[in-house]
């Protein structure tokens, strides 16, 4: 995956690590959720649904911002899909846990 990412300009490389990296903690909290049913979790999953959603906010409009001044927009409209791919997942996990 290495090799493939360095194709990417430094920023969308930083907000796809960003898109799977969040899609991966929130899947470890929606597993230890599912696994335990510990109340306690679930506080931990709203706050890092608070920081995940600012950081991913913030990095959107940067990619927004970069697609549109640099020639490359396959590049960007790919980085931006991955970045709003978490949306429907999150909320599909917050269903299903029911918060």
């Amino acid at each position: 995956m290495n090799n493939r990412l360095t194709r990417f300009t430094p920023t969308n490389r930083y907000a796809l690590k960003l898109a799977l990296g969040s899609f991966a903690i929130g899947s470890l909290i929606f597993m230890i959720e599912m696994a335990t049913g510990w109340d306690y979790i679930k506080i931990v999953a709203l706050f890092y649904l608070l920081i995940a959603f600012i950081s991913n906010t913030l990095m959107f409009l940067i990619v927004v911002v970069n697609t549109i001044l640099h020639t490359d927009k396959k590049q960007g409209w790919f980085t931006l899909y991955c970045l709003l791919i978490n949306i429907p997942i999150a909320i599909g996990y917050l269903m299903i846990i029911e918060l």
